[in-house]
């Protein structure tokens, strides 16, 4: 990571909410706490002041972060973030920044954000795990602890059972297990002389892991008939047996587990209370469509999910986090249980956010740091956002990058179409007749009658390169004429009706097709250099004093 982007990514943890993250263990500091280690206008940074920010920060920290900062170097690095963030509230305040509407609206949702977490985390906090409680789950589940009994196997795998015979009798004969291998094994392990390393029998498919168990050291086994229709021959040169970890070795392992799980509980316990207290309503059967695979339909979008306080969350709020979610392991994280956790975390949130509204007061005196936290992390987000929005990416800047990077934009043939899908012939030339007579009428049929999910979209689906469809859906796409309808057209999935709506031959994209994908990813990039020389300009403004030999 380059040291801008380090610094970015700080800058950004400074102003990130704080989140449910366990406490971790951080190098110890010495000194004085009146000694000074920088000095920012007539403002200074005290020890004292160092020590508070740098124990809350690695409460929040990743673990990368706590490593990273825990070092001489890191600590220094520290100090120059704090730096950044005293020089950005200097100009805050010079700017009085505090006076605006802005700051004010943004403070107001941010408190109580900032309680909501503070509240949830001071739950958490208050679990422990005692040193018997670790050491009674040792006692009570040693087989978790105990490394099983493990083999040092060899395996030859033959494609018929006179192969495995022929390379047993050439081993029985004198000649080694390794050259065999290497010559008649069709597996992974061949190059290897047949050598798969210590395994346990567990691990093992039954035939192999059977046999293995009535095998004495360095015996060869009989051809083995595998599911697959192939043989395989085994020995075993050495084995160990199992062996129980000690307790002082697993202890901080066995700690974290029980540690997590009884935050867990209590996270669960608070967000039960808050359910009872705060006026809550979850329609679990609207969020079952989540776990269909399409997408929401505009009129599903606007079901409502949870009500809390009077307030609606609709399953359009929530599909926007599960965009999040990279769409390959989705479904896994939707199945069985996994869509009540992720529904969890989602109103999780709303109940602590309706909870700490509800009682801001109070909790405003349980946890008095919060207003000077939140004042401080508002008046730096607005000065970086009102320096941010004087960013811009020229048309000039947009054209020279596309210039220089013509690679990028090739690409090869692609088509834009919509179809109806449905199985049966006959429907389908009952409504081509239906769309000879009016074609504007398409992308509603398309949703009343096709079976593809694309059919929620009016049958739209999108931009696709040649060859990625079947080949007789790819070969009217390539040939049809331009908006004429197509049909019945057979595929392996029904009858096809389709419109082609554009092609576009291979070759590079033009400009005006890639201009706000260029500007969009050289935004950050200029962003983060336009930060970067702004708060080294602010140092010099205030004239800063670093003295990091004082840490």
């Amino acid at each position: 990571m380059t040291l801008i982007n380090q610094r970015k990514c700080a800058f950004i943890v400074f102003l990130a909410f704080f989140m449910l993250l366990p406490f971790s263990t951080f190098a110890k500091i010495s000194g004085s706490p009146g000694d000074v280690l920088a000095e920012v206008g007539s403002n200074k940074i005290t020890r004292a002041d160092f020590d508070r920010e740098y124990k809350s920060f690695m409460k929040i920290a990743n673990p990368q972060a706590i490593e990273h900062f825990s070092s001489a170097e890191g600590q220094k690095a520290f100090l120059g973030q704090l730096i950044e963030l005293a020089v950005l509230m200097q100009k805050g305040e010079d700017l009085k920044l505090s006076a605006t509407e802005e700051y004010a609206k943004l403070y107001e949702e941010a408190i109580v954000d900032q309680l909501a977490g503070e509240k949830l985390q001071d739950e958490i906090n208050d679990v422990k795990v005692e040193e018997s409680e670790a050491k009674k789950f040792y006692e009570e589940n040693k087989s978790f602890f105990t490394e099983p009994e493990s083999y040092h196997l060899y395996q030859i795998t033959a494609n018929s059972l006179e192969n495995a015979e022929k390379a047993k009798k050439r081993i029985d004969s004198g000649e080694s297990f390794l050259k065999v291998s290497k010559e008649e094994s069709i597996d992974d392990s061949k190059d290897n002389g047949g050598d798969r390393g210590f395994v346990v029998v567990e691990d093992l498919i039954s035939e192999i892991g059977e046999q293995l168990l009535s095998l004495k050291k360095d015996e060869l086994s009989k051809p083995i008939k595998l599911d697959d229709g192939n043989f395989a021959l085994i020995k075993f040169t050495e084995s160990k047996p199992s062996v129980l970890k000690e307790f002082n070795v697993v202890a901080m392992q066995i700690k974290r587990d029980l540690l997590r799980k009884k935050q867990e509980k209590a996270f669960e316990t608070i967000i039960d209370k808050m359910k009872s207290e705060l006026s809550f309503e979850l329609f679990i059967k609207e969020a079952e469509l989540l776990r269909r695979g399409t997408p929401l339909t505009e009129d599903e979008k606007k079901l409502v999910i949870v009500k809390c306080e009077g307030k609606k969350f609709t399953l359009e709020e929530i599909e926007e986090e599960l965009q999040q979610i990279p769409v390959f392991i989705r479904p896994q994280i939707l199945a069985g249980e996994g869509l009540e956790t992720f529904l969890k975390q989602f109103y999780s949130r709303i109940l602590a956010f309706a909870y700490a509204k509800k009682h801001t007061t109070k909790l405003m005196e349980e946890f008095p740091k919060a207003k000077s936290d939140v004042e401080r992390k508002v008046l730096v987000k607005l000065v970086y956002d009102k320096k941010m929005a004087e960013v811009a990416i020229t048309d000039a800047d947009v054209e020279k990058f596309y210039n220089e990077n013509q690679e990028m934009f090739k690409q090869g043939a692609s088509m834009k179409a919509h179809h109806i899908l449905v199985a049966d012939e006959a429907k389908a030339k009952e409504l081509i007749g239906t769309l000879t007579k009016d074609p504007s009428k398409f992308e509603e049929i398309a949703k009343q009658n096709s079976s593809c999910p694309s059919g929620q979209h009016g049958g739209d689906l999108g931009t696709f390169g040649e060859g990625q469809m079947v080949a007789e859906f790819d070969t009217v796409c390539r040939t049809a004429e331009i908006g004429k309808i197509v049909g019945p057209v057979k595929t392996q999935f029904g009858f096809h009706i389709i419109r082609v709506d554009e092609r576009t031959p291979a070759g590079v994209l033009a400009l005006d097709k890639v201009k706000e994908n260029i500007r969009e990813q050289l935004l950050p990039e200029k962003q983060r250099e336009v930060f970067q020389n702004y708060v080294t300009g602010l140092q010099e403004e205030y004239k800063v004093k670093s003295y990091p030999e004082n840490l």
